[in-house]
């Protein structure tokens, strides 16, 4: 039972104490991009973990043979004698059911997301194909309405949107930043790292880690979105155009749909405050521990499962897994 108890406590600090120190952390602002990572791999290994300790409970050790037949026959009479008893037929049975539970789930919550934001997107598409007009100037479509916003439409080909408010509160540099900001959005296939978070939470939305994963990592997309327009252009122009286009907010209700990335959103202050700093990234070395990190969390569940299978095949056993 050592596996299985090392792959729960695995998600158990993953999501009691790994993410809440994530959340908290300050430097995620200086690299938005490796900290999204770290948030994807934490979600994922949480969940792969439990998974595997369900597995690791359900499926018995059986001695290692090159004969099928007896390798077949061994494999019978160990699964017979794991359930033979109330108590191994109990621990395996519930084992099977949480790791069947678990994946189900994340199947359910990412599928459901997916679902829901390709209606939408695919609706909002179609609200474009009537009354948007295509600049290829700007690559862009140009929706005339009230409200200042700039968003894309992920998806095939990708489109980025402006509001005819939000042209006119832009200035040339300001309205380049935004486009930077959008297509860098498109590239960087931003919505799937959402989608992922939102489906997850879908799935487990009593787990305030997830929950977290959520709202950081829609945070960190657009810091990210921000630090390749600041590229492309410069930071005081991502700040300046971020401002117009708050400053030219309006009581019209902003046409953008929940299911795409806009330039202009919540936590507007904290962005302009941070392009207007202009701290520097995370050193070099900084970055690769991080990396590092990501890796080790996500491998961990995987190899804590997988190493004592191959310790039992040099041992002349193996595991059925």
């Amino acid at each position: 039972m050592s596996v299985p108890l090392l792959l729960a406590a695995h998600a158990v600090v993953a999501v009691t104490v790994l993410a809440p120190l994530l959340a908290r952390a300050a430097w995620v602002e200086r690299a938005p991009r490796l900290a999204l990572v770290l948030w994807q791999v934490l979600t994922a290994s949480a969940v792969t973990a439990v998974v595997l300790a369900g597995l690791a409970v359900a499926v018995p050790v059986i001695p290692l043979t090159t004969d099928v037949a007896e390798l077949l026959r061994m494999c019978l009479m160990m699964l017979r004698d794991a359930y033979a008893t109330p108590g191994g037929a109990l621990a395996s049975t519930t084992g099977l059911v949480i790791a069947v539970v678990v994946a189900g789930r994340c199947a359910y919550g990412m599928g459901a997301e997916w679902a829901r934001a390709r209606r939408e997107r695919r609706h909002h598409l179609r609200i474009l194909a009537m009354v948007g007009t295509g600049d290829e100037r700007l690559g862009a479509t140009i929706l005339d309405h009230g409200a200042t916003a700039a968003y894309c439409l992920p998806g095939k080909g990708g489109h980025v949107v402006l509001t005819s408010a939000a042209l006119a509160a832009l200035d040339e540099a300001g309205l380049q930043a935004v486009l930077s900001h959008e297509r860098a959005h498109l590239r960087g296939r931003h919505h799937l790292l959402v989608a992922l978070t939102r489906g997850i939470e879908r799935a487990f939305p009593f787990v305030g880690a997830f929950a977290s994963a959520r709202s950081q990592t829609a945070a960190l997309v657009e810091l990210a979105a921000d630090d390749a327009a600041a590229s492309a252009t410069d930071r005081l122009t991502v700040a300046g155009a971020l401002l117009a286009l708050a400053r030219g907010g309006s009581p019209v209700r902003s046409p953008a749909p929940t299911a795409v990335l806009a330039a202009a959103g919540s936590a507007d202050g904290r962005r302009v405050r941070r392009l207007i700093d202009g701290r520097a990234g995370l050193e070099p070395r900084w970055l690769v521990l991080g990396s590092a990190a990501a890796v080790v969390v996500a491998v961990l569940p995987v190899a804590v499962a997988v190493v004592p299978m191959m310790a039992m095949a040099v041992t002349d056993c193996c595991l059925v897994l």
